[in-house]
C-alpha cells in the first residue's frame, strides 16, 4: 500500500494545480444550486453590465456578477435554502428585486428581470417571487428524485437513516438491506454527503454506506438539509456509479441561534406479537440527541453540531424454531460434549435458546460555514459514525447455530470534508472539494475454537457451533482520499464545464476463512464419538497468512457544454476515468507451463498478477430539456450516456489471497465406512488443529484456489437511455412519466477455467443428463457424489473475472408529486420494470458469487434470464399533511413485487464441484412430466412422488415449466406491503420555542 505521506502529497498536488486554475474556470457546483436569467430593457433589448447581487438573508452572504453582453447571467454554487434577495440594477433603471427565494439542491433557478428606464430618483421595484420546484427544472433531464427538508423533518422514518427515505422513490426497490435503483445491483450505487464519497468502498455491506454491515447510519438524520436520488442524470460531473447515486447536503448554521433536543423511546409494550402471537421480551429502542447553531461572527462564520445516539437491544429477528422445523432435540447432548471437551476456556458452548441483539449507534456531526469575502463560500464538515451489531445466523431447513456461533460486527467511521465555492467576474466560478475519511471494521467470532458441525434428526436440520467460519480472522481498514474542482465558464449561450474527480484509496483486509478449521459430523452418536466424517481447513502457504493490502487511484476528467436553443436546453459531456492500481498481486509461475496427463493447460495464459490498472472507461452523454411553450408548464427532457461505476473492491481483493501462493485449502473427508480413513483425530482445542490429512492414503496435499483477472477487464459501465414528460397539474400537483432503458457494458462475469467441460471442442457438444443439463463430471451411482473433470489435480477453482455485456433492464413510471404548500405534500407513483442479467452477484467472495449463482444454460456462457434485483410492479406513496389543534400527520407507504426465486437440487447435478458441505448450490430442479419421468427412492415412491406432484402443481411457475430445467428465478415471492405512519402534536411553550410530541 502507498504510505500516507505518499498519498497526500500526490492529492494535494493535484488539489492546488486546480485551485490556481480556478481563478480563470468554474462550474455549478454539485452541492449547490444556481440562479440564471437574463435582463432586459422593456423593448425587449438586452441590458450588459447591470449587476445582479444575490443575498442569503439567513447567513448574510453575498454574490455578485454582471450580465454579458445578451443579459445573460448565471450565479453558480449557491448554498441551498434561504431565503434569498435577488437584486438587478443598471445605470439610468430602476433597482429590481425578488423576496423570499428558496433554493433546492441541483436546482438552475430562472429568474429574469425587465427593468424600467429611471426618470427622476432611483426606485425600487419589488416582484413577487415563485420559489422554483426542483421537478419543474431546467437543469434535470434523466430520472431523477428530490426529497426536500420539509419531507425529511416531516415524514416518518423508524431508526432515523435518513437513506429510507430513498424508498419514496419509485424506480427504486428494496433488496433486503440495500436498494436497487433501475433493476441494477446494490453494490452499484454511490452516496454522496457534501459532495463527498460516503461508501463502503470495499462493498460488504448491503447498504453500501461505511458500517452497513453493523446496521450503521450514514450520518445524524438531523444533519440532512436535503437530497436527491439520481438514477440518469446527464451530467458527465455525476460519476462512479452505474445503478444511482444518493446525493445529501447537510444543514447549515445561520446568523440566529437554534436549539433542539430530541428522544424516542419503544419497548415491548409497544410492539406487537410475534408470528405466534406471543409478546416479545427484552425489546428497547432508544433514540436522543439535539442540535445546536448559529453565528461566531455574524454575516461571516456559522456553526452546526448534532449529536444523535441510537442503542437497540432486540431478540433475534429471523426464523423461529417452529418455523424453521429444526430438530434441536440433540442440543443438549452437543453441549454438554461440547462442554467435556473444554468449551468454557475457548468462550463456551453456547445453546439453542432466545438470542439478544445489541446494536449501539452513536453519530456526531460539526460544520463550520465561513464567508471571508463576497462570491465565496467555505465549509469544512466533521462526521463520526460508530456501530456495532451481534450476529447469528438461523435458516429453514438448514443450519442453525448456536450462540456459539454468533460473530459480533464493529465499525468506527471518521469523515473530514471541505467545500470551497466562488464566482469571480460575471461569468467565472469554481467549486473545490476534498475528502478524507477512514473507515475501520472488525468481525469476531464468539467463540476461538473450531466450527463443529453436527446432523441432527431427520428434517436437514445442522446444528453449528463454534467459530464462525467467516469470522475467523476478518477485519477491514479503508482509507480514503477525495479531491474534486469543477471549473466553468460562459461563453454567450454556452457553458462549458471542465473538472477532475480524483479518488485514493487503501485497503487492508485480513480475510482468511476457516484458518482454525472446520468439523462435520454425521449425527450427534458420531460426534460424542470424536468421529468426523469431514475436516476443512485455509492454511497459510506465506508467513501470517494472506492478507488483501493494497491501494487505488481512480483519476476522472470531464467536459461538457451546456447551452440553449429558444426554449430547449442540451447538455452534451464526455468523463474519462481511469483506474491504477500500484499494487499487483503475486505472480504465480507454476500457471506458465502447468499440464494435465500430459495436454497443455487449455485456460490459454493466466497471470495473476494482472489488475485492471490503466483500463480506462469513456461515458459519453447527451441530455436535453426542452419547456415546450416557453410558459414551464410542460417539460420534456431526457437523454443517453453512459454511466461507469467501481466495483465492490472486494471482489477485486480476491485475487491479492488466491494466487494460489498465498494459501490453499485443506479438505479431509471419509469416503469410505471406516471412521478414520481421511480425516485426522479430532481436537476442539484451537491450538491443535491439523494441518495434513489422515489415513490409509496417507497424506493428502492441500489443493490452492485460484483467481485472476482478464488483463483486459473493465470497470462497470452501463447505457442509460431516457425520455421524461413533467406536466404542471391543477392545486399545484406536478404529473411525471418517466422512461428508462439500461443496457450493461463490462458486467462482471466469473468462469472456473479448471472444468474441462467441453467433450468435443470442433462442435462444443457437452455431455448431458435430464433435461439436457450440461454436465462438468461424473456423480457416484451410489451416494451421487460428484468429481467434475479437471483441467489439472493440482489446483482447485481456477476463477477468471472477466466482462460480458448481456444484462438490461427497462421501467416506466407515473408519478404525482406536490411540495409542501397549505399544510399538504405528497409524492405518489406506480412503477413498471424488468431486469434481467446472467449472474446477479450477491456476495462478496468470487467463489460465492460463482456458485450462488443458479445456472441456465453453459457454466461460460450462461443464460439470460430474470435477475435477482427484478422487482416487476412497485407503488409508492408518502405525504404529509396539517391537521386542526396543531396535529400533523405522515406516511410512507411502499407496495412492491416480492423477491424472485427457483428451486435448487441439493447436491451436484451437473458434476461441477459447487454443492458441498457450505450450501452452495447452482443446479436448477429439473420438473418432471409425470410419473414416468423420474425415479423416486425410499419405500413408497408412488406417495412420494404424489407429494411431490401436488407441490409441482400447487405453483404456477412449477407446473409451468414441466418437462424441463426450470428457469433461473422464475418464481416469485408474495407481494409486500410497507407502511410507516406518524401522528405528532406542535405544542408552543415560549419565546417562539415548539415541543413536539410524536407517535
Amino acid at each position: 500500500m502507498q504510505s500516507w505521506f505518499r498519498r497526500v502529497a500526490t492529492a494535494t498536488a493535484v488539489g492546488v494545480l486546480f485551485t490556481l486554475g480556478a481563478g480563470t474556470l468554474f462550474a455549478q457546483g454539485v452541492t449547490t444550486a444556481a440562479v440564471t436569467g437574463t435582463v432586459t430593457q422593456e423593448s425587449g433589448a438586452a441590458i450588459e453590465g447591470a449587476v445582479i447581487t444575490i443575498t442569503n438573508r439567513g447567513t448574510g452572504s453575498k454574490s455578485t456578477v454582471t450580465s454579458r453582453a445578451n443579459g445573460r447571467f448565471s450565479v453558480e454554487n449557491l448554498p441551498i435554502g434561504g431565503p434569498y434577495t435577488i437584486e438587478a440594477r443598471a445605470i439610468g433603471f430602476e433597482l429590481t428585486k425578488r423576496d423570499n427565494v428558496m433554493l433546492s439542491l441541483g436546482q438552475r433557478f430562472v429568474s429574469d428581470f425587465t427593468l424600467k428606464q429611471q426618470i427622476v430618483q432611483l426606485q425600487e421595484i419589488a416582484v413577487n417571487a415563485e420559489t422554483g420546484d426542483p421537478v419543474m427544472n431546467t437543469a434535470k433531464t434523466g430520472v431523477a428524485q428530490s426529497i426536500s427538508d420539509s419531507a425529511i423533518s416531516r415524514l416518518p422514518v423508524l431508526g432515523g437513516n435518513f437513506t429510507n427515505l430513498v424508498a419514496t422513490t419509485p424506480q427504486v426497490a428494496s433488496v433486503g438491506a440495500g436498494v436497487s435503483a433501475g433493476g441494477q445491483n446494490n453494490r452499484f450505487n454511490s452516496i454522496q454527503i457534501d459532495g463527498g464519497v460516503n461508501n463502503d468502498l470495499f462493498g460488504l455491506g448491503a447498504t453500501g454506506a461505511p458500517g452497513g454491515q453493523a446496521n450503521s447510519r450514514a450520518i445524524s438524520f438531523s444533519a440532512v438539509k436535503e437530497f436527491q436520488v439520481l438514477i440518469a442524470p446527464f451530467d458527465v460531473r455525476q460519476g462512479n456509479f452505474a445503478g444511482g447515486l444518493i446525493n445529501a447536503v447537510t444543514k447549515s448554521g445561520s446568523n440566529a441561534f437554534h436549539g433542539s433536543v430530541f428522544g424516542l423511546l419503544q419497548n415491548q409494550d409497544l410492539v406487537g406479537t410475534d408470528v405466534n402471537g406471543e409478546k416479545q421480551a427484552d425489546f428497547k429502542v432508544l433514540n436522543y440527541g439535539g442540535t445546536l447553531s448559529g453565528a461566531i461572527l455574524k454575516d461571516k462564520l456559522q456553526y452546526f453540531l448534532a449529536a444523535d445516539i441510537a442503542q437497540r437491544t432486540t431478540p433475534f429477528d429471523g426464523i423461529t424454531i417452529e418455523e424453521s422445523g429444526a430438530d434441536l432435540s440433540d442440543v443438549p447432548r452437543m453441549t454438554d460434549h461440547l462442554t467435556a471437551l473444554g468449551a468454557d476456556q475457548w468462550g463456551g458452548a453456547g445453546d439453542a435458546g432466545g438470542f439478544l441483539i445489541d446494536n449501539p449507534n452513536p453519530t456526531y456531526f460539526g460544520k463550520l460555514s465561513w464567508a471571508p469575502a463576497a462570491n465565496h463560500n467555505v465549509s469544512l464538515s466533521y462526521n463520526n459514525v460508530g456501530a456495532s451489531v451481534d450476529v447469528i445466523s438461523r435458516r429453514q431447513n438448514g443450519d442453525w447455530q448456536l450462540s456459539s456461533g454468533a460473530y459480533n460486527i464493529d465499525n468506527q467511521t471518521n469523515s473530514l470534508r471541505l467545500i470551497w465555492s466562488a464566482v469571480f467576474g460575471g461569468k467565472y466560478s469554481n467549486e473545490f472539494i476534498g475528502g478524507l475519511q477512514t473507515i475501520r471494521d472488525s468481525r469476531l467470532p464468539n467463540t476461538t475454537y473450531p466450527t463443529i458441525i453436527v446432523g441432527s434428526g431427520t428434517s436437514g436440520t445442522r446444528l453449528v457451533a463454534g467459530a464462525e467460519r467467516f469470522s475467523q480472522d476478518n477485519s477491514l481498514d479503508q482509507d480514503i482520499y477525495e479531491l474534486t474542482d469543477n471549473l466553468t465558464i460562459g461563453l454567450g449561450e454556452h457553458r462549458l464545464t471542465v473538472g477532475t474527480h480524483n479518488e485514493f484509496f487503501g485497503f487492508n483486509n485480513h480475510f482468511f476463512p476457516q484458518s482454525i478449521g472446520q468439523w462435520t459430523f454425521a449425527n450427534i452418536d458420531s460426534f460424542e464419538n470424536n468421529a468426523p466424517d469431514r475436516f476443512d481447513r485455509a492454511l497459510p502457504l506465506i508467513p501470517g497468512g494472506p492478507v488483501s493490502d493494497f491501494s487505488v487511484n481512480q483519476w476522472g476528467l470531464y467536459a461538457q457544454d451546456q447551452f440553449n436553443i429558444g426554449t430547449l436546453a442540451l447538455t452534451f459531456g464526455l468523463r474519462w476515468d481511469n483506474p491504477i492500481f500500484p499494487d499487483s498481486p503475486t505472480y504465480n509461475p507454476t500457471l506458465d507451463s502447468l499440464t494435465s496427463d500430459g495436454a497443455l493447460w487449455t485456460g490459454g495464459t493466466i497471470n495473476t498478477s494482472v489488475v485492471p490498472s490503466g483500463n480506462a472507461t469513456w461515458s459519453p452523454r447527451m441530455g436535453f430539456n426542452w419547456d415546450v411553450d416557453g410558459s414551464g408548464m410542460t417539460i420534456v427532457r431526457g437523454g443517453v450516456g453512459y454511466f461507469g461505476g467501481r466495483p465492490a473492491y472486494v471482489w477485486m481483493s480476491n485475487a491479492y489471497v488466491n494466487t494460489g501462493i498465498t494459501q490453499t485449502q485443506l479438505t479431509c473427508r471419509n469416503d469410505n465406512a471406516s471412521p478414520d480413513d481421511d480425516v485426522p483425530t479430532f481436537s476442539l482445542d484451537p491450538s491443535q488443529q491439523p494441518t495434513t490429512c489422515a489415513g490409509t492414503a496417507g497424506v493428502t496435499p492441500p489443493i490452492p484456489t485460484i483467481n485472476y483477472f482478464d488483463p483486459n477487464f473493465k470497470f462497470e459501465q452501463n447505457m442509460k437511455l431516457s425520455l421524461g414528460i413533467d406536466r404542471r397539474l391543477p392545486w399545484g400537483i406536478i404529473g411525471t412519466l418517466d422512461l428508462l432503458y439500461t443496457k450493461s457494458r463490462n458486467t462482471l462475469y466469473i468462469q472456473d477455467n479448471n472444468l474441462e467441460g467441453v467433450v468435443d471442442e470442433s462442435t462444443l457438444t457437452y455431455a448431458t443428463g435430464e433435461g439436457n443439463r450440461a454436465r462438468y463430471g461424473v456423480n457416484a451411482v451410489a451416494t451421487g457424489a460428484a468429481t467434475p473433470r479437471k483441467q489439472t489435480a493440482a489446483f482447485g477453482n481456477v476463477l477468471e473475472h472477466l466482462n460480458k455485456s448481456e444484462d438490461q433492464a427497462v421501467s416506466a413510471t407515473i408519478q404525482l408529486q406536490k411540495r409542501f404548500s397549505n399544510g399538504i405534500e405528497f409524492n405518489g407513483g406506480y412503477t413498471y420494470s424488468k431486469a434481467e442479467d446472467v449472474m446477479s452477484l450477491t456476495s462478496s467472495i468470487a467463489f460465492s458469487n460463482y456458485g450462488f449463482a443458479t445456472l441456465n444454460g453453459l457454466l461460460n456462457d450462461r443464460a439470460l434470464t430474470t435477475s435477482a434485483f427484478d422487482r416487476p410492479h412497485r407503488v409508492v406513496l408518502s405525504g404529509t399533511v396539517n391537521l386542526p389543534a396543531d396535529f400533523d400527520f405522515s406516511l410512507i407507504y411502499s407496495g412492491v413485487s416480492g423477491n424472485p426465486f427457483g428451486y435448487v437440487i441439493n447436491g451436484d447435478a451437473n458434476a461441477d464441484g459447487v454443492g458441498g458441505t457450505n450450501r452452495e448450490f447452482n443446479d436448477m430442479f429439473y420438473i418432471p412430466r409425470d410419473r414416468d419421468d423420474i425415479t423416486m427412492s425410499g419405500a413408497t415412491p408412488a406417495a412420494s412422488y404424489d407429494s411431490l406432484a401436488n407441490f409441482i402443481d400447487g405453483q404456477a411457475c412449477l407446473r409451468n415449466q414441466r418437462g424441463q430445467i426450470m428457469e433461473r428465478n422464475s418464481c416469485r415471492n408474495p407481494w409486500i406491503n410497507m407502511l410507516d405512519a406518524r401522528l405528532q402534536k406542535v405544542i408552543p411553550t415560549f419565546n417562539g420555542q415548539l415541543m413536539i410530541l410524536s407517535l
